[in-house]
């Protein structure tokens, strides 16, 4: 019996060991067939059903003098593993190296098709400016028609609320010209005309040249309005549009053609 009972405790030691290594040999295929797929499409599968994006280098191996068979990591060579998810506004960026692995958070912008306030809706007679010449050759061209310059900048939260208005505005009126201006983009052309307040107007029509300006707000949208009724009326040619006084070395192109 006590050899049968010896016997017996032998058989379960032996059972369980190869069960051991049955596990053992189970994740160790596993994982070969992970590090295969990682190398052969790029991307880790992860027992949650979603994909993790994989961006890895190469891990340099060094050698030790004497064991040219037993090549080991190299004390400066990382790996990195990032997992990015679409609506997420960060990165999980996963550092293996020297013996240790560490998760960092990078913040990231997130990815948008969404179009811009200030180009949102904008009619054919809403133009952009981006230079001092294009403001010049734009009134120029403007000839009797009302120009308003509308000085905003992207930051400026009463600037994208009135703006909608503006767009109305120009949508209801279409011989008149709305040029916008971006303050950060024209910081020189700005401070040359007196910009200090944010969203603000200006006026200019033909031969009258500067009409109005003034700053207008939602709270004061009616006065805007009031200033395209009392400047956009019917009126004969009274001449070319007179040089800017704040930029009287800037000519219009055409002008500056026939110049030569």
């Amino acid at each position: 019996d006590e050899t049968r009972g010896g016997g017996s405790a032998a058989c379960g030691r032996s059972t369980s060991s190869t069960r051991a290594r049955d596990a053992l040999g189970g994740i160790q295929a596993k994982v070969a067939e992970e590090r295969e797929e990682r190398g052969r499409t790029g991307h880790a599968r992860n027992t949650r059903g979603t994909n993790m994006a994989i961006a890895t280098r190469p891990v340099a191996w060094t050698h030790r003098k004497g064991m040219k068979d037993k090549p080991r990591r190299s004390s400066t060579c990382t790996t990195t593993t990032t997992t990015t998810t679409p609506s997420s506004s960060y990165a999980s960026v996963w550092t293996k190296g020297n013996g240790r692995t560490r998760q960092t958070h990078v913040v990231r912008a997130r990815e948008t098709t969404r179009e811009r306030w200030w180009e949102k809706n904008c009619p054919p007679n809403m133009k952009d400016i981006h230079s001092t010449q294009e403001f010049v050759d734009a009134l120029a061209e403007a000839g009797e028609k009302l120009v308003i310059v509308d000085f905003f900048a992207t930051w400026c939260g009463a600037c994208r609320a009135l703006f909608p208005k503006v767009v109305e505005i120009a949508e209801k009126n279409e011989d008149i010209v709305v040029l916008k201006v971006n303050f950060d983009e024209n910081k020189p052309m700005c401070k040359s005309l007196g910009i200090k307040v944010l969203p603000f107007f200006h006026f200019y029509r033909g031969a009258s040249g500067k009409l109005a300006a003034f700053s207008a707000s939602m709270s004061k949208l009616k006065r805007l309005e009031d200033a395209v009724s009392i400047h956009n009326t019917a009126r004969c040619s009274l001449g070319p549009p007179p040089a800017l006084q704040e930029f009287p070395d800037v000519a219009p192109a055409k002008e500056a053609e026939h110049a030569n």
